[in-house]
């Protein structure tokens, strides 16, 4: 399994997306949190998803924990996350918030984050859970903030994943981010896992 991570900020002093790659014996623990911009704490919110993430076993009870921790500690901050877990057959998660995971494969796309709200993030203290536990076999899994998704074209995403290895796709994904000016409109961060 190969896994690379990508995380660019649209101010350099001031990003706040995450991403976070995890070793594990059996697989690998992924993570993305998107700290909510004009919130104080968003940083601080999306570092806290970040930093909780190795210690999954529950992902409800993990996330309920963020949530009181970021409501009540870090100064009104709020985080959109997506964590999963991958080992060589399977990939187990959930989403909150507007980050987003996706399965790609020759043939479909399947949004395993669809069923989320995407306006209720951690911190907010009214968070939905959008869970999944699917197989992953041949397929690319894209772990992403919305400082992608909502730029870049689903249809554009899909077609860079499908063609491309991926060193070149993700650096595809960022070139297609990018305003022609060569800036970012938002903060990225991104996390593809294929069998490779």
């Amino acid at each position: 399994m190969k896994t690379i991570s990508r995380v660019l900020a649209a101010r350099p002093e001031q990003g706040q997306d995450r991403a976070a790659i995890l070793e594990r014996p059996s697989g690998q623990l992924l993570a993305v949190a998107d700290g909510a911009s004009g919130l104080a704490g968003g940083a601080a919110a999306a570092d806290h998803v970040i930093s909780t993430a190795a210690k999954v076993s529950d992902w409800f009870g993990l996330l309920a924990r963020a949530d009181d921790v970021i409501t009540e500690d870090l100064e009104a901050g709020e985080a959109a996350a997506v964590i999963a877990w991958v080992s060589e057959q399977r990939v187990a998660g959930c989403g909150i918030g507007d980050c987003a995971a996706w399965l790609v494969t020759e043939s479909d796309v399947e949004d395993l984050t669809a069923s989320g709200d995407m306006g209720a993030r951690l911190g907010s203290g009214r968070f939905v859970l959008a869970s999944f536990d699917r197989p992953h076999a041949d397929a690319t899994l894209l772990l992403m903030t919305d400082g992608l998704w909502k730029q870049v074209p689903r249809r554009e995403i899909v077609a860079i994943l499908k063609r491309r290895d991926l060193e070149s796709a993700a650096e595809g994904l960022v070139r297609a981010a990018r305003l022609p000016s060569g800036g970012l409109q938002d903060d990225i961060a991104f996390i593809l896992c294929r069998q490779e």
